[in-house]
């Protein structure tokens, strides 16, 4: 199970092959929409630090029931949720932070992506390291007040963050990785609360320890 968060709240939950579907949709009315148009002539929050995530155990009946559905479908493999591999907890950036508090977080962590949470702790965007710089080096970090927050400078109204739900197939996951060339897939339950990360890396670590492990979808 996958959900997508944007800037205003959970916009999407369903399978993989769900979001498939409603993205090749959106994809094809953004394109008649560019079309007919041309035929046609966030504030800042207090400075409170975002939560750290809390260990986190899957409801055994939500894994039942997962595990249950997969064999239904003929699977034989042992399964692997993402609350068993995730990292946890996740280290985050606040929305409301400046940019030289988002600098002190990737000098302070060795990972690569940190997720974006407002003030109700909420998730609103994904910051990698890699973007990050290149915004430094840009013109747009040139122009920027100091004081600009993470909010103004990386979440926009279109913005959107995938995401697992805690009881998902690691084979899933690393599926959509590879087809949004991510870095990590936040894990956050239904109602949007971040309980951990699984990053590329998680995922070979998972592949290392059982060898058995399909990548089979």
């Amino acid at each position: 199970m996958f959900y997508v968060f944007g800037s205003s709240g959970r916009t999407f939950e369903g399978t993989l092959e769900a979001l498939r579907r409603v993205e090749k949709t959106s994809a094809i009315n953004s394109v008649r929409k560019v079309a007919d148009d041309e035929d046609a002539v966030a504030p800042v929050g207090d400075t409170q630090t975002p939560r750290k995530t809390s260990d986190y155990s899957a409801l055994s009946n939500n894994a039942k029931q997962y595990s249950d559905m997969l064999a239904k479908q003929g699977s034989r493999e042992v399964v692997h949720h993402a609350y068993q591999i995730m990292t946890q907890p996740a280290q985050c950036i606040a929305s409301h932070w400046v940019l030289s508090q988002v600098a002190e977080q990737f000098r302070s962590y060795v990972f690569h992506v940190f997720p974006i949470l407002d003030d109700h702790q909420q998730l609103v965007g994904l910051l990698s390291r890699r973007d990050f710089y290149e915004f430094l080096l840009s013109e747009d970090a040139r122009l920027s007040n100091p004081s600009s927050s993470v909010a103004e400078c990386f979440v926009t109204p279109n913005s959107i963050v995938y995401c697992a739900d805690p009881v998902t197939d690691v084979r899933r996951i690393a599926t959509l990785l590879v087809e949004k060339n991510l870095d990590a897939v936040p894990v956050a339950e239904k109602n949007g609360r971040l309980v951990g990360i699984v990053s590329r890396t998680d995922i070979l670590k998972c592949a290392i320890a059982d060898p058995p492990l399909s990548l089979w979808c």
